[in-house]
């Protein structure tokens, strides 16, 4: 495998594992989730529900969109493309940013999560 093909291939493969990684965050937590936005007025509840997935694959994928391969000494394509431990670094450097970014994610929606339930709202009667 050529240094190109490297760095197309892990370019892709990371993109795809950060989707992977939202939506298996998603899928873990969405039996939780529904159970404690029942508590919640029906309209911010459902908000907080329909928008917990998509606020997990934008943490995803601003994370890896966060790295970028250019630096002092790697300006172009060419030069990025000739050093393979500057593409490996940066490959590790994204895996990394998107699980900073979930993490952050999911702090910020539960922090909010946790203002809203504490808050005196009414327990909903419809189910959703």
């Amino acid at each position: 495998m050529t240094n190109e093909q490297y760095l197309i291939t892990s370019y892709f493969i990371v993109a795809g594992g950060s989707v992977v990684a939202g939506a298996v965050t998603a899928l873990i937590l969405r039996g939780p989730l529904r159970k404690a936005v029942a508590w919640i007025a029906a309209p911010v509840g459902r908000f907080l529900g329909r928008g917990f997935v998509a606020w997990i694959l934008l943490a995803a994928m601003l994370g890896f969109l966060s790295v970028s391969y250019s630096d002092c000494s790697h300006g172009t394509y060419q030069s990025i493309v000739q050093d393979p431990e500057h593409m490996v670094k940066v490959t590790h450097s994204q895996v990394s940013a998107i699980f900073q970014y979930l993490l952050i994610a999911l702090m910020a929606y539960s922090l909010g999560l946790a203002v809203m339930l504490a808050l005196p709202w009414t327990k909903r009667t419809d189910k959703t």
